[in-house]
């Protein structure tokens, strides 16, 4: 069993925590469910405790592994190589690839838990030399995230307007989609940030919502009306 902390914690350690998140080499805390909206389930620490990004989700967790505060702790894992990493030992071309969960050892090694973070175990296929490489996990789409939680947030403006949260009609989520991809653009030109990963894709994703959703709500029509909507 590791140590643990609880919170509060210190703005030094919320830091530290949402670093770890996003570049820890473990299996980041989530709240376990996946949201309609299309928010990610991935925790974000704050002086109370962990929460949930997505608005409508109650998830909390008050606790998180000691090691995760350490802002000395530094990630060392490569990233990922693909299928044709080279062996720097003989040369070969080509590697099998096992995942590690957190705190199980590799082959041959031995050490407290938070020694081995969660990770791919690479193989060489000729002379068997091993490896650590970094988790390759898909990358959410920038555009289907923001136009999930913008689906959200103009839902509920309109049933606060008349009490019908009904889903919105296709005029609108195509409005909204065209939205997205301008503001998605328009910040992207902005900062410069074009990759889509961890971190930059959430960044992207809230700023965009909250900009189609602004756009959209500068018209009247956006409110649900008899003949839009049915």
């Amino acid at each position: 069993m590791t140590e643990k902390t609880r919170a509060p914690w210190t703005p030094e350690q919320v830091a530290a925590l949402n670093r770890f998140q996003r570049e820890g080499g473990m299996h980041p805390f989530t709240c376990g469910a996946e949201h309609a909206t299309g928010q990610s389930p991935v925790l974000v620490a704050t002086n109370g405790g962990w929460v949930c990004p997505d608005p409508q989700c109650v998830y909390r967790q008050d606790w998180a592994h000691a090691f995760m505060t350490e802002r000395s702790m530094s990630i060392t894992l490569p990233p990922y190589s693909g299928d044709d990493a080279t062996c720097i030992k003989c040369g070969d071309v080509g590697a099998r690839t096992t995942y590690k969960e957190f705190g199980e050892p590799g082959h041959g090694q031995v050490g407290t838990p938070d020694k081995f973070p969660e990770r791919l175990e690479r193989k060489c296929n000729r002379c068997d030399y091993r490896w650590n490489e970094a988790l390759n996990p898909p990358t959410p789409d920038v555009a289907l995230t923001a136009l999930g939680r913008a689906e959200t947030e103009l839902t509920a403006l309109r049933a606060r307007g008349n009490g019908d949260a009904a889903l919105l009609p296709e005029h609108l989520r195509e409005q909204l989609r065209e939205a997205i991809e301008s503001e998605v653009y328009a910040y992207r030109e902005r900062t410069m940030l074009w990759e889509e990963t961890g971190g930059v894709t959430e960044e992207i994703a809230r700023l965009a919502a909250r900009g189609a959703v602004k756009a959209l709500t500068a018209h009247r029509d956006y409110m649900p009306m008899a003949n839009k909507d049915n």
